[in-house]
């Protein structure tokens, strides 16, 4: 029994399981893999009109979270970023009255410019109903000088 014991003991300990978390290059950013990360995704958030916003500091994000935290009890927390190596783009779908769902992707990337495309992913047989959401997603990508670009299209 002992010896049972000690094998199963030893196979656990055996076990690697997943370390890795993201695969990183020699600059220690992400890979074009998967250059944004989505961080949050939620149906309501106090912003009328459609708008991306590009968050390179704290402070900006900070505010962006107290404007959607202003009707929730507990609030949503403010994500802990690296601002010298990430940054932070916003989606925001403006009022809408069908359950489609905002997505950011990585389309290409230039010397000057990273394009990103934004899709409203409509559920299939979705009817409008008067219920008004405000859709929006979070994510981080890569710190980049690079212009960010989203070109809108509907899915």
């Amino acid at each position: 029994m002992k010896n049972y014991l000690i094998g199963i003991v030893l196979l656990l300990l055996s076990c690697n399981g997943q370390k890795k978390v993201g695969v990183k290059n020699a600059d220690n950013q992400l890979s074009s893999d998967a250059p944004l990360v989505l961080l949050l995704q939620d149906e309501y958030g106090s912003f009328d009109v459609e708008e991306t916003m590009i968050i390179r500091d704290m402070k900006r994000l900070k505010s962006f979270y107290s404007k959607i935290n202003k009707t929730r009890k507990p609030g949503l927390p403010v994500p802990d970023i690296n601002f010298s190596t990430e940054i932070v783009i916003v989606q925001c779908s403006g009022e809408q009255n069908h359950s489609g769902i905002p997505i950011l992707s990585f389309n290409k990337e230039t010397s000057t410019q990273v394009l990103l495309d934004y899709k409203i992913n409509k559920v299939p047989g979705d009817v409008t109903t008067a219920v008004v959401r405000n859709p929006f997603c979070v994510y981080k990508m890569p710190l980049t000088q690079k212009e960010i670009l989203v070109e809108k299209g509907i899915k």
